[in-house]
């Protein structure tokens, strides 16, 4: 798991009686069974974006909306789970309800994580987002360059997502809110993994606090068979593995792309 650092975070400092009667629940021969430990809520089907490797850019048939505050509360409070995902295939910042969904979740102390692609993301919803306080927002990029990252993340400006980006970790550390981790996310593909070691350099001088990545893989409908990287040759990959060694010697935040690593290496 990506995030295990999470889980290992709720159980030793938040969640002891909930662990502890979980697995009371789970072994025991009764009928009641346990809640949970981690739940993902899709605070939205909505999203700005139409990124290639997403099912939307196939033209995805599902009904549109938002998960209302009074829907969600309904839910959390028979779960009341110690970790919260609220990431989707949707932008968060298209809910109208998402502060209020994240502040409830956080006064009942659970860990909150969700995903943004940072387009929508001003100075006003950067503060209110700081306000509602998640344990980590992920900025998605996939790409370091003006060039792969609206090759991808379609019809995204680069500019745009770039001073969102850099302007709401200034503002997270000029407010001293530092209790949300702003977390960078690469999904590698074919077009954009020679860009990797640049990925991370780029996370790196822009502040963020972790910089992670996984592979492109199917996601509904979209068998991403075009974007994937079988499509990549062995010297590619090991040139990328070479110069992404070299940079991870710079990188002093955490860097989670051990799966990246071991199949270019591979």
């Amino acid at each position: 798991m990506l995030y295990s650092h999470i889980l290992k975070k709720s159980i030793s400092g938040r969640w002891p009686f909930k662990v502890i009667t979980n697995g009371i629940y789970s072994v025991r021969s009764g009928p009641k069974a346990p809640t949970p430990f981690k739940v993902k809520f899709e605070n939205t089907t909505l999203c700005n974006l139409r990124c290639i490797m997403c099912p939307l850019s196939t033209g995805l048939k599902r009904p549109t909306g938002t998960l209302s505050y009074e829907n969600f509360k309904f839910v959390f409070d028979q779960i009341y789970p110690c970790y919260l995902n609220l990431t989707g295939i949707g932008e968060p910042f298209l809910n109208k309800d998402i502060f209020k969904i994240i502040k409830y979740a956080k006064k009942k102390r659970t860990f909150v994580k969700l995903d943004s692609n940072a387009t929508l993301l001003n100075r006003e919803r950067g503060m209110q987002m700081l306000e509602a306080g998640p344990d980590i927002l992920s900025i998605s990029m996939d790409g370091a360059t003006k060039e792969t990252y609206e090759r991808i993340r379609i019809p995204a400006k680069w500019e745009v997502f770039f001073e969102n980006t850099k302007n709401f970790i200034k503002l997270r550390n000029e407010t001293k809110m530092l209790k949300t981790q702003i977390h960078s996310f690469m999904v590698l593909q074919k077009h954009n993994f020679h860009e990797l070691p640049e990925y991370i350099k780029l996370a790196n001088d822009l502040g963020f606090d972790s910089i992670n990545g996984t592979f492109v893989i199917r996601l509904g409908d979209n068998q991403n068979e075009e974007t994937g990287l079988h499509n990549i040759t062995y010297q590619e990959a090991k040139n990328v593995y070479e110069r992404t060694k070299e940079i991870l010697k710079q990188v002093k935040v955490p860097v989670r792309i051990e799966n990246l690593m071991s199949f270019l290496r591979n």
